[in-house]
């Protein structure tokens, strides 16, 4: 059937509300609901009858004619206000915390009377997830910015005429320079550009100390300089992130903390489990956890790799990534850790002997084949590169030369075949 209702979903920040709000006037300009645009911020309802009447209150009801089953006179004021030939627009901003885990099931009732009183209704709704109202609704995911536009996104930001002469020399300059990495590590996300060109017009602040201050603590930096301590509270990142993360369950939160060990993502698809085993990694229900709560919460994302069919990865932004590593507490996680290290090792040591040609014990392989698996051994590594090298990172780290020489005799024949240079990173 027809969906009458819109949800731009994905993380705080990523520009669902500014989307949501431009769709909003581009439609009251040019009079494309004879019935009117209606707007409503819900960002600071903390139930859904407060929610409700103000909902009645935005379509004619004031307060004090509100008697009654209030679900009732919504219904009928929508049927007699919007007939099919004066369709109306509802904008509902910021639905997170009425569609939360507590409020969603009394939350869904109000819209599905809504929808059902006048089939003249439309809503455009901004959230972190779906809605959950199956029948009337369709999701839009709101990815990411593209290289090109986070650039432009960037200098648009910017107010000083020197800040923008230098980044742009060095975006042009430089294929791997500083505006580059500063652009990567805001992981394309409109509100952290933002925050980050607001830093780099601080006083004293070069490009090159906004990136080491950056990669030192990214949240840290992702806040605005210019802010009184009144600011809205999705206005700084990390608030914004812990929105999502409180409606985890304890396996959630556990896992999400995990994750943060990977910095690359959990790649999936025929290839990956055949010869990866998350599950002896990230325990006996992680795809099902990953995607009901980590997924579905706007915590982790999912892109496919257009290399095979059925395959991707599950990935952070890097300020979540940053978010995900204060929440894993070390001392709490021994036991994982050390399995975690044995887990790289493992494969590592299987993918250093194929590409070194040493077929694996138990399977018979004709010459021609052998290349495949050199190949095969390729993939794996690098489709893994980011995962493992953080392995190396926490045994340096941990000062721990004996086993990061045991992880490098590892990776030899890799890095011999690829021509990198680990042990610089190390």
């Amino acid at each position: 059937g027809e969906r009458r209702i819109v949800t731009l979903t994905r993380e705080g920040g990523i520009g669902k509300t500014a989307l949501a709000l431009e769709i909003a006037d581009w439609c009251e300009e040019r009079a494309g609901f004879p019935g009117g645009v209606f707007e409503l911020a819900c960002e600071h309802f903390r139930s859904v009858p407060e929610w409700l009447s103000q909902l009645l209150d935005r379509f004619g009801v004031p307060l004090q004619e509100q008697r009654g089953d209030l679900l009732e006179l919504l219904a009928g004021r929508l049927a007699a206000s919007f007939p099919p030939e004066r369709p109306a627009l509802l904008l509902l901003d910021n639905l997170d915390d009425l569609f939360g885990r507590d409020l969603r099931r009394d939350a869904a009732a109000v819209l599905e009377t809504a929808l059902t009183a006048t089939p003249a209704l439309r809503v455009l709704a901004t959230c972190r997830w779906p809605l959950g109202l199956a029948d009337h609704e369709a999701e839009v995911e709101i990815k990411p910015l593209d290289e090109a536009e986070a650039r432009d996104v960037f200098l648009s930001h910017l107010t000083s005429p020197a800040c923008k002469s230098g980044f742009r020399a060095s975006w042009e300059q430089e294929e791997s320079g500083l505006a580059r990495q500063l652009i990567v590590l805001s992981g394309r996300h409109p509100q952290s550009l933002r925050l980050l060109a607001r830093q780099l017009e601080r006083p004293g602040m070069t490009l090159k100390r906004l990136v080491e201050e950056a990669r030192a603590d990214l949240l840290k930096v992702l806040v605005d300089p210019l802010a009184d301590d009144d600011a809205s509270r999705l206005q700084k990142v990390r608030v914004s992130y812990q929105l999502s993360y409180r409606h985890l369950s304890e396996a959630g939160k556990l896992l999400f903390a995990r994750l943060s060990r990977l910095p690359g993502g959990v790649w999936c698809g025929e290839l990956p489990e055949q010869f990866l085993g998350w599950r002896e990694l990230l325990g006996e229900n992680w795809r099902e956890v990953l995607e009901q709560e980590l997924e579905h919460y706007a915590l982790v994302h999912y892109e496919s790799s257009g290399e095979a069919e059925g395959e991707g990865r599950f990935a952070m932004l890097p300020s979540m990534l940053e978010f995900a590593s204060e929440k894993y507490r070390i001392d709490d996680q021994k036991d994982w850790e050390a399995g975690w290290l044995s887990f790289w090792r493992q494969h590592l040591e299987a993918w250093n002997e194929w590409i070194a040609g040493r077929v694996p014990e138990g399977m018979a392989l004709a010459p021609e084949f052998h290349h495949r698996l050199v190949m095969l051994a390729y993939r794996l590594f690098e489709q893994t590169q980011a995962n493992w090298l953080a392995a190396f990172d926490a045994l340096a780290a941990g000062r721990d030369g004996a086993a990061l020489c045991g992880l490098l005799l590892r990776v030899v024949k890799f890095l011999q075949l690829s021509g990198q240079r680990v042990l610089e990173r190390a």
